[in-house]
């Protein structure tokens, strides 16, 4: 049996998290292109993500949660923006990295809580449209 969009959800937060752990390391002494190959990565996977979400699952929550978590998406967005300058200033610490993780672990528990196990509840074809997506 394949696993549930539910499960897949929660193995791409484990995948962003663990490309936010390189970044991490990447951060304490790697050298530039390094960093910022690290930071490309991270960035373009969690950007997308988060735009699958808000395409495809967001609807399906109540509006009051879904200007919460789309409020939380702009938060993200913009530190990332943040972190984003700091990298390409060489500038950008450890510290600053586990801090905006801890940020989406928290995110990733709400949405786990409010959102995914919604998805599951999906028609197989929307299914079969976010997985595409994803």
């Amino acid at each position: 049996m394949p696993p549930s969009l539910h499960q897949l959800l929660l193995d791409e937060h484990r995948k962003i998290e663990a490309r936010m752990a390189r970044l991490a390391d990447a951060a304490e002494g790697a050298d530039a292109p390094t960093l910022i190959r690290e930071w490309t990565g991270f960035e373009a996977a969690l950007r997308a993500h988060l735009d699958v979400e808000e395409a495809q699952l967001f609807g399906r929550v109540a509006a009051d949660e879904r200007a919460g978590l789309l409020a939380e998406h702009r938060a993200l967005r913009d530190r990332l923006d943040e972190l984003g300058l700091e990298v390409e200033l060489h500038q950008v610490r450890r510290a600053t990295i586990d801090a905006f993780l801890a940020a989406l672990r928290a995110h990733a528990a709400r949405e786990d809580g409010l959102l995914y196990r919604a998805a599951d509840e999906m028609p197989e074809p929307a299914q079969a449209t976010f997985l595409a997506q994803l």
